[in-house]
Order: C-alpha cells, then sequence, then structure tokens
C-alpha cells in the first residue's frame, strides 16, 4: 500500500532507498552498490579461467577489467553501424 502511494506521488524505491524521478543522472552515483556479486553455474567455471587470462592480458585487476570491458561493449553497442 506505502509503495502505491510513493509511487502515485512520484517516488521510486531503489535499493531501500528513496529516488526522486527528475535527479536520475549525478545523484544516482550515490545510490550504486559498492560491490556487485555475480554467480557462476558450474558449467561456467570456464569464465574464471578466461577472466584470469584476461587480467593477466591487460595487466588489470578484476575490477578494472569488467569496467574496462563493460565501457567497450556499450560504445560498439552506440556506435553508428557505417557501410551495411
Amino acid at each position: 500500500m506505502a509503495d502505491q502511494i510513493l509511487k502515485s506521488i512520484g517516488y521510486q524505491m531503489n535499493r531501500g532507498t528513496f529516488s526522486y524521478p527528475h535527479k536520475r543522472d549525478k545523484s544516482r552515483l550515490s545510490l550504486l552498490p559498492s560491490k556487485t556479486h555475480i554467480s557462476y553455474k558450474e558449467k561456467e567455471r570456464n569464465l574464471l579461467v578466461y577472466e584470469e587470462e584476461l587480467m593477466d592480458h591487460y595487466s588489470m585487476n578484476r575490477s578494472d577489467l569488467h569496467k574496462h570491458l563493460i565501457r567497450n561493449a556499450y560504445t560498439m553497442l552506440k556506435m553508428p553501424q557505417v557501410g551495411f
């Protein structure tokens, strides 16, 4: 019931904190968790090996590697495709 009332007046719940809909750009950084858990299934064990090899190749720690890969993937996603 309380959630419905808050939504009707423009508030949204986000990980236990209130966030204003029009203030999501810079204030959102304070709402991000400092740690995120990634689960792997048994058959995905090889991903951890790949991760170690990539960390060695790029000379990055796990956190920096994930940020680097996400930035690259996002750039490729938003890049216009020319010549197709």
